[in-house]
């Protein structure tokens, strides 16, 4: 059961993400080290989620 848990949130994460946590295959570790890394207020943290911000207003410009 673990295996398929581990595989649904490997599916879920974009690839620079992944890249994070891919040699997990425990799904607590997996969530363990993506607590680490994202939850908290860290820098890695804040340049992720400003980088996914743009990329998200540059692609509802580029369809509108």
């Amino acid at each position: 059961m673990d295996d398929n848990d581990t595989a649904n949130i490997h599916l879920a994460l974009v690839v620079e993400v992944l890249s994070s946590v891919v040699k997990k295959k425990i799904a607590k570790d997996t969530r363990d080290t993506l607590t680490k890394l994202y939850e908290s207020k860290s820098l890695r943290n804040k340049i992720f989620f400003k980088k996914r911000l743009y990329t998200f207003e540059r692609k509802n410009q580029v369809s509108d």
